[in-house]
């Protein structure tokens, strides 16, 4: 993303990788996916979705700036890698539909950790979400210590719920809610601009 620009050729060679070290491991998706019950699933999604609130209210105040001025510096960098008008709406389809399914697949198959405590993996998963979220918004101290938390502790749990349900359904659906209300939250803080 940094050096080419481009939204879309960061997310699909991010996902080029995981595919091919998904198919270098000879995993399985049928068996990845383990147990679904449409109630957790329904109600985690749910759950997910109200990440939304969360990015509009808490955003503003941990990057210490008006809404209007956090809106207008995600939108500039949508707008730098090519992730604005339409084809901002196709990249919140394809986050919210395609990507936690392959992301779920790197993190909690590929590179699973059998552990039920916080590991560094967790932190690992974060850290990568803050080089991209670097992209948008300013270094800021309390903006990235609560982000490294909050999704070490989001890995933690779809981690847990992976080693419970057996398989990746379950946390793939937490994971697709998470990812709408965030885009829900960026949309938000973008859309009178």
């Amino acid at each position: 993303m940094y050096g080419l620009n481009s939204g879309w050729a960061a997310i699909f060679l991010y996902h080029a990788g995981i595919v091919s070290a998904a198919f270098a491991t000879g995993l399985k998706l049928r068996d990845a996916l383990g147990v679904f019950r449409w109630l957790p699933a329904v109600c985690l999604w749910s759950i997910g979705v109200l990440a939304a609130p969360f990015v509009v209210i808490l955003l503003p105040w941990l990057l210490d700036s008006p809404p209007e001025s956090v809106g207008d510096g995600l939108l500039g960098g949508l707008t730098a890698t090519g992730l604005n008008g339409v084809h901002f709406w196709l990249f919140v389809g394809y986050l919210c539909v395609i990507h936690p399914l392959i992301e779920e697949i790197g993190w909690r198959e590929v590179l699973f950790v059998d552990s039920k405590r916080i590991h560094l993996r967790d932190f690992e998963f974060a850290s990568y979400h803050l080089l991209v979220m670097h992209y948008f918004f300013p270094f800021e101290w309390l903006f990235f210590a609560v982000s490294l938390v909050s999704l070490a502790a989001m890995g933690w749990i779809w981690r847990l719920m992976k080693m419970k349900y057996r398989g990746i359904a379950i946390p793939t659906w937490f994971h697709a809610g998470g990812d709408l209300g965030a885009m829900l939250g960026v949309w938000w803080l973008i859309r009178g601009n």
